[in-house]
């Protein structure tokens, strides 16, 4: 698959704009922290995960195990534990720590 890089979904029918907020600061922390194509905020207003809950949320998507490339960053820890401060430091600018 061509498919590849980061992207964060989060509901547009948060009339707060944070569930939006949210997601571009994970977006962002994952791109600057895997250096991965930049697939965008996407909508997720059919995503069951999100629509469930009663507080900000984001889905993020990390990386596509369907490209071959991008398989073969994601099982590494390396990979995963970058991308993993990546959103812990996203996290933490969110709420403004």
């Amino acid at each position: 698959s061509s498919m590849q890089g980061a992207a964060a979904e989060y509901l547009t029918t948060d009339d707060t704009g944070q569930g939006k907020m949210f997601a571009s600061e994970c977006l962002d922390g994952l791109l600057r922290n895997l250096g991965c194509q930049n697939r965008g905020l996407i909508p997720g207003d059919e995503e069951a995960i999100l629509k469930e809950q009663h507080t900000v949320a984001t889905l993020v998507k990390v990386g596509y195990l369907s490209n071959d490339d991008e398989r073969t960053k994601l099982v590494t820890s390396e990979y995963q534990e970058a991308a993993a401060e990546g959103l812990y430091q996203a996290i933490l600018k969110y709420l403004g720590q």
